[in-house]
């Protein structure tokens, strides 16, 4: 009865497990979704068998669910398998009774069984036998019997009696039934994906190759058509289907354009393959034509029956088509070689056979082709055998196209030729296609112009002058003469733009205007401008440029370069000398003016302050008049003041040098000097340590600082600074260059700065002209700097000055360092007058006014006075004089004699006469350009009474 239960529930179980090929072919076993949906399945059917089991006790009953389930999960996976236990679980557990628990390890330990066996033959290999499906089926059941312990052990034992024997009986049978169901459908489904695959590789490769092809059946009608005869036929596969071929396939002779006979009706009769002629279009359904390769061979079946006809061709239209180009290409190129006008071979280069000529080459050697044929190149070509073997391999190799020989000719004679040679490929042999040009009257022209070329070149290099070839402003030709002049190697210059030789861009802007309009205007173009050389220096040049091409400016442009810098420089120091020549003038003119008026103008003036001073002396101090003679000095003092200024401009001045040092000399001045600019200025003293002596009059050091100091106080608004400095320098032939007028040599440098407003450019330029001044009228007579530059021009120095707006001046004056040996002369006079001694004077001054002004001098100074009014005057003196005569006080300038050749007549009488001149303007009779000679003494006119009593002290010393 047992038997007979498990039979009955495992049977109804087998049988639904049949299901399992529907979900296989819906969803696929290798899908989540038909995973779950296998499970689902093979978890309903153990229900369905829980419902139906084999009863031992009430709650405790066998099913077929360990097969269902074990075999679910070997054959779906952990998914199917986790899904197909859920419901068993639940419904064993809802049974409940006494062998729920082994219940449900039952469904746990079949499904892990399954699982297990899933995971062994996936490792191990796919499972194949039935003897794989029994094995598998008594474990899942042993398992299962084990699960028995979990009862009552006594009634664990009574189940396996009474059970045990029948499961592993029956259930590994229902394992085998169902599990070769499934390998079955399995094994089905891989079998239709396989012929599936395999028809889609096969219509896949039709479809891929290039040739079309149609397969029909016996009857001639279509059954296949694959993409690429669809093209050519026009017709799709669908409606081509069951046409007879010809009505599809339209082959016609392409001359006549004739049907041909169906090619699958010639299989069909022959049962043999047909190949189509070469000659055959294929017409397609709209009329478009096609070279077809085109071949047809009958299909068999396994049995060797006839099933029907492949037909396959090919588009070889393009093949065609290139064919036919090649057959015209080859007729054009032999119509170009035989009738061309140029000279064409077909050489061996083996041998130098020559293959082929043209009609030129008959032309051209005198040979008829025929003889040309015959010949060989070495018959032709001057070189020797050997060279032209060489020549010929160049040229098949292709390491040299273009040649140049001598060619002999029939009658011959020998001409210059150029080849043009490449290696061809006919019938698989290289052949040398030469093009041969005539270039003898060129060569001769060559020769000719390399001659013209080299005679020119001989001249562009000779030329004394800079010459260039220039496009766009670049330079592409120079001459050794312009690299000269630059500095620049040849190399340096070409290729280079032209403004490389300009100091700055508007030099080169200007040349390229000016030229240009100058070549538009006159067809050549001259400028002057500068070049900047390699090593820094700028020169002066003389550009002379011409077009190459006067109707397009842009082919270029030859230009000539002269160096005109000694020119320039010769220019610029005729102008110096020139500008000098003017001043120098100018200097001369008021020297001759100051001069002419000085001796008179002085002598009243002597007049005038002698009167004055005597007068003085005869007023007391407070009497209105007192006052109004200390005015007529003042301004008689001022008048004198200007024409000792007028003699220093002009370098007239009657002065007495001394060797000093320049320290002491304005050491002793700085206090009278800040005196004179005032305590709003601050003046600083910065005398230089050992400074070398010159040999200047210290009252014109007085003069040039009280100038200097006084223009730079004028130029100070308010608060402000000056310095006073000293200093050697040596001044080189460089620096001379650089400052007109300068000599090199050793210098004392006097620099007087000022932080005042400056001076523009253009006032500069006047500072040192006599009258010029820039403050108002009445503030200045215009002499001060001018007084200056005379005095250091006097003693043989420069002056220089710098200067901006808002930034202060300096003024440095340098003289001549004094190297001879003397001893300086620091003795300083004392500031009184002393009277005589009983001495006797003899004045003589041809003015009247003025000789009886320095009479009454010499009176009240208590000296014995003859008075003479002129040199005759002075000798019949002399002559009458019983008495000594001490000192001779005689004006310089008079009409009869000088006061110098006075002076000489009566010391050739009296040698131990003492002498003392006085003047307003020696004209060089006792001085020489001012400078007064040794052991001579002089008085300055106008002078004032206490002047006049030192000097007379000084000279009867």
């Amino acid at each position: 009865m047992a038997y007979l239960d498990l039979i009955l529930n495992l049977a109804l179980l087998i049988a639904l497990s049949v299901v399992s090929g529907f979900i296989e072919q819906r969803w696929s076993r290798h899908t989540r979704l038909g995973m779950v949906a296998q499970g689902i399945l093979f978890g309903g059917v153990a229900v369905i068998g829980m419902y139906r089991p084999l009863q031992l006790e009430p709650g405790l009953f066998f099913d077929g669910r360990s097969v269902m389930l074990s075999i679910c999960a070997l054959f779906y996976g952990p998914l199917a398998a986790a899904t197909s236990c859920l419901p068993p679980l639940a419904c064993r557990l809802a049974m409940g009774g006494s062998g729920t628990v082994m219940g449900m390890l039952t469904i746990l330990s079949s499904t892990a069984v399954g699982l297990a066996g899933y995971r062994f033959f996936r490792v191990n290999g796919r499972l194949s036998t039935v003897l794989h499906l029994y094995v598998f089926g008594i474990i899942v059941h042993l398992a299962m019997l084990a699960m028995a312990f979990s009862l009552p052990l006594d009634k664990a034992l009574a189940t396996i009696r009474s059970i045990g024997l029948p499961v592993l009986v029956l259930y590994p049978l229902a394992t085998i039934l169902v599990g070769k169901i499934l390998l079955d459908q399995e094994f089905k489904l891989q079998f239709i994906d396989s012929l599936q695959q395999a028809r889609e590789q096969l219509d896949t490769t039709l479809r891929s190759i290039q040739d079309a092809v149609i397969s029909t059946d016996v009857r001639g009608q279509i059954r296949y058509m694959n993409p690429v005869a669809e093209t050519l036929t026009g017709w799709s596969s669908f409606e081509a289907h069951n046409k007879r071929l010809a009505e599809v396939v339209r082959v016609v002779d392409q001359e006549s354009h004739e049907q041909l006979l169906d090619p699958v009706e010639r299989v069909l009769e022959s049962g043999k393959p047909v190949l189509l002629t070469n000659h055959t279009l294929l017409v397609g359904r709209g009329g478009a034509e096609y070279h077809i390769s085109e071949n047809a061979a009958p299909m068999h079946d396994a049995e060797g029956k006839l099933t029907g006809v492949v037909l396959v061709f090919r588009d070889v239209t393009p093949e065609y088509e290139t064919r036919e180009q090649l057959r015209k290409s080859e007729s054009l190129f032999r119509n170009i070689f035989e009738h061309h006008a140029a000279v064409k071979l077909l050489i061996d280069p083996d041998s130098g056979a020559i293959l082929e000529a043209n009609e030129a080459a008959e032309h051209f050697y005198g040979w008829s082709r025929q003889q040309l044929k015959e010949m060989r190149i070495q018959d032709i070509n001057r070189l020797a055998s050997d060279e032209i073997s060489q020549e010929m391999e160049k040229a098949r190799s292709s390491q040299r196209v273009h040649f140049e020989f001598r060619h002999r000719m029939a009658d011959g004679s020998v001409r210059d030729v150029e080849v043009f040679s490449s290696s061809i490929e006919v019938h698989g042999k290289s052949i040398l296609h030469s093009i041969v040009h005539d270039v003898t009257a060129q060569k001769q022209a060559e020769r000719d112009l390399r001659a013209s070329q080299e005679y020119l070149g001989s001249i562009f290099r000779a030329a004394p002058v800079g010459i260039g070839v220039v496009v766009d402003r670049v330079f592409i030709l120079v001459n050794d003469h312009l690299c000269a002049m630059t500095g620049y190697s040849r190399d340096e210059l070409l290729g280079q733009n032209s403004r490389m030789l300009y100091p700055t861009d508007e030099d080169f802007t200007f040349v390229g205007t000016e030229k240009y309009l100058q070549i538009q205007q006159k067809n050549i173009g001259t400028v002057e401008t500068r070049w900047l050389c390699k090593d820094g220096t700028c020169i002066d040049v003389l550009l002379s440029s011409s077009p190459l091409d006067a109707k397009n400016l842009s082919a270029g442009v030859t230009f000539s370069a002269l160096d005109i810098s000694e020119r320039k420089h010769a220019e610029q120091e005729r102008e110096k000398l020139q500008g000098q020549l003017v001043q120098a003038q100018k200097m001369d003119s008021v020297g001759r003016l100051t001069g002419g008026v000085a001796h008179d103008f002085n002598n009243i003036l002597s007049v005038i302050l002698g009167y004055t001073e005597i007068a003085m002396e005869q007023t007391r101090a407070d009497s209105p008049l007192y006052g109004h003679l200390q005015k007529i000095r003042e301004a008689g003092q001022r008048s004198a003041d200007i024409i000792r200024q007028l003699l220093a401009f002009s370098r007239q001045q009657t002065i007495a040098p001394k060797v000093l040092d320049l320290n002491i000399a304005v050491g002793g001045l700085v206090k009278m000097l800040q005196r004179l600019i005032g305590e709003n200025i601050h003046l600083a003293w910065m005398p230089a340590p050992l400074l070398p002596l010159v040999h200047i009059d210290p009252a014109q050091i007085d003069q040039v600082l009280i100038n200097l100091c006084v223009n730079a106080r004028d130029a100070i608004d308010g608060v402000g600074s000056m310095t006073i400095e000293t200093r050697a320098v040596t001044v080189d032939a460089e620096y001379c260059t650089q400052n007109a007028g300068f000599a090199a040599g050793e210098y004392v440098v006097l620099s007087v700065s000022d932080n005042g407003c400056g001076m523009e450019p253009a006032v500069m330029e006047k500072i040192f002209e006599p009258f010029y001044t820039t403050k108002g009228v009445g503030q200045g007579t215009g002499l001060g700097l001018a007084t200056v530059y005379g005095i250091v021009k006097q003693n043989h120095g420069f002056i220089n000055v710098y200067s901006e707006p808002g930034q202060g001046t300096t003024f440095r004056i340098y003289l001549p360092q004094y190297t001879e040996s003397e001893t300086i002369d620091r003795e300083e006079h004392e500031d009184a007058r002393e009277n005589s001694k009983g001495e006797t004077i003899l004045l003589v001054e041809d003015d009247p006014s003025l000789l009886d002004m320095c009479l009454t001098m010499l009176h009240r100074l208590g000296y014995s006075v003859l008075a003479a009014n002129g040199p005759l005057e002075a000798l019949r003196i002399v002559d009458q004089q019983p008495g000594a005569i001490d000192l001779l006080l005689t004006d310089v300038i008079m009409p009869e004699m000088n006061g110098r050749e006075l002076s000489s007549r009566l010391l050739a009488r009296h040698p131990g006469l003492k002498v003392l001149y006085m003047s307003g303007y020696t004209a060089n009779v006792i001085a020489h350009h001012g400078v007064l000679d040794a052991g001579i003494h002089f008085l300055n006119k106008p002078f004032s009474s206490k002047e006049l009593s030192v000097k007379i002290r000084e000279a009867l010393a």
